[in-house]
C-alpha cells in the first residue's frame, strides 16, 4: 500500500518541503543552481511539483499543474519520492535502476543531486 493516500496528501508533506526549502535563503542558492524550471511529476498518487529554481529569478513553486514550462522532468511513484527525501535510496542509484526518469539536460540533472541531503533533514513524514 503506497505510504500517499491522494495528491493532497503529497503536496502537504512534499509540497510543504519544497515551499520551505525554497524560502530558506541558504537552501535557496543550491536550488537555484539547477538554473532551470524543475518539475516532479509523481505517480501513485499523481501529483505535479514545479519550482522555478533559477538565480535572480522570482522563487516560484507551483503545486498541481501550472503556467511554469518545466526545462527538467524528474518522474518517479510518490513512494520512490518519499525514500529520496528520507535519504534512504540514494539518487544515483534511483537513476540508474530507472526508479527515477528525468527529460532535460542530464547536466542539470545532476545539479539536483546534491539537494537530496538538506531536503531529508527537513523532511516530516517517516
Amino acid at each position: 500500500m503506497p505510504l500517499f493516500a491522494s495528491d493532497a496528501e503529497v503536496y502537504e508533506h512534499v509540497g510543504r518541503l519544497i515551499q520551505d526549502a525554497v524560502a530558506d535563503d541558504e537552501l535557496w542558492e543550491a536550488i537555484a543552481r539547477a538554473d532551470a524550471v524543475v518539475q516532479l511529476s509523481v505517480y501513485e498518487p499523481g501529483a505535479v511539483l514545479t519550482v522555478r529554481a533559477m538565480p535572480g529569478a522570482e522563487r516560484q513553486v507551483e503545486l498541481g499543474p501550472g503556467r511554469l514550462q518545466p526545462d527538467v522532468i524528474l518522474r518517479m511513484n510518490a513512494d520512490t519520492l518519499h525514500l529520496l527525501l528520507l535519504g534512504r535510496l540514494n539518487p544515483t542509484v534511483a537513476l540508474a535502476r530507472g526508479d527515477v526518469t528525468t527529460r532535460g539536460p542530464a547536466g542539470k540533472v545532476l545539479e539536483l543531486v546534491p539537494l537530496t541531503q538538506p531536503l531529508a533533514a527537513r523532511y516530516g513524514p517517516q
